[in-house]
């Protein structure tokens, strides 16, 4: 019997529990974990971003063309593996790309909302970590703005609607009802 394949993005703001959902899904379905900081933690640490420099991480990666080279370096990525998990999408991607751009580089915006836009239908299965229903614990490594949190979380519901994506988005807490719930849903679609 052939394996279904699947190719899961969770979606949503920092904080929410996207890595932990996500490396537990892979876990269980026996498939590859994307993790989103192994694209971006190479570039902080090549570019020697400081944590306590008082720049906003999601800012500091924003700019130059850092932007542009997550986005390459996570469709590659996705591309490599006929069955995923990750926890960066084209969807957050877009989102950071419009809170981070919107004034300062319009034209790099658009390019960027339509390149996510292209490679959205990569995705078999999308999973929305919803914001404001776990507490933002400090990793030393996001921004703790609930505000810029909430921002995020609700760019990519809206991009989901826009784009015409299906999507589940998470109702419980508890990380092990939270993986039923994501297995209920991969099986419906």
């Amino acid at each position: 019997m052939r394996k279904k394949r699947y190719r899961v993005g969770v979606v949503g703001s920092g904080g929410t529990g996207k890595t932990t959902l996500g490396m537990v899904l892979s876990e269980k379905l026996d498939i590859p974990f994307l993790a989103s900081k192994k694209v971006t933690q190479e570039i902080l640490r090549k570019e020697g971003y400081d944590y306590n420099s008082g720049v906003q991480v999601e800012r500091f990666l924003a700019q130059g063309s850092r932007q542009d080279r997550i986005f390459k370096r996570t469709v590659e990525e996705q591309k490599k593996h006929v069955s995923f998990v990750t926890d960066r999408t084209v969807i957050d991607l877009a989102a950071y790309a419009i809170v981070e751009l919107y004034d300062s580089d319009p034209k790099k915006v658009e390019k960027m909302f339509r390149a996510c836009n292209k490679h959205v239908s990569r995705y078999t299965h999308i999973v929305v970590c919803p914001w404001g229903i776990k507490p933002l614990l400090d990793n030393k490594l996001r921004t703790l703005n609930s505000w810029y949190q909430y921002i995020i979380s609700s760019l990519c519901l809206n991009i989901l609607n826009h784009w015409r994506v299906p999507f589940h988005v998470l109702q419980s807490l508890d990380e092990r009802q939270r993986i039923k719930e994501v297995l209920k849903f991969l099986q419906r679609r």
